[in-house]
């Protein structure tokens, strides 16, 4: 169980609504994409950025994530289909976003 992970632990007392939601995906192909875009900025330059301890702790976890589902890992080398993929996938984190809202 994640919730129980050291890594884990270390995000979720910094940032416990980032905690609430990889925990609520956590095993689910959704939750690798919500992970990675963690680590990007997609405020055009106006994200903050983690403390370091947070961005280890981040980096940790999508490496568990990737190691506990393999099957979740793009594994086709065609550009176009990762990014189908990856397109797939934010479509359904954010219906699951929108259904948690409700």
């Amino acid at each position: 169980m994640v919730t129980t992970d050291e890594n884990f632990i270390i995000l979720n007392e910094a940032f416990p609504d980032l905690g609430r939601r990889i925990a609520f995906l956590w095993g689910d192909s959704s939750c690798r994409m919500f992970i990675q875009n963690l680590l990007n900025d997609t405020r055009d330059g106006r994200r903050q950025g983690f403390p370091q301890s947070v961005s280890m702790a981040i980096i940790a976890l999508s490496l568990k994530h990737d190691n506990d589902f393999p099957n979740l890992v793009p594994t086709d080398s065609n550009i176009w289909s990762v990014n189908e993929t990856w397109s797939q996938q934010q479509e359904k984190l954010e219906w699951r976003q929108k259904l948690k809202r409700k």
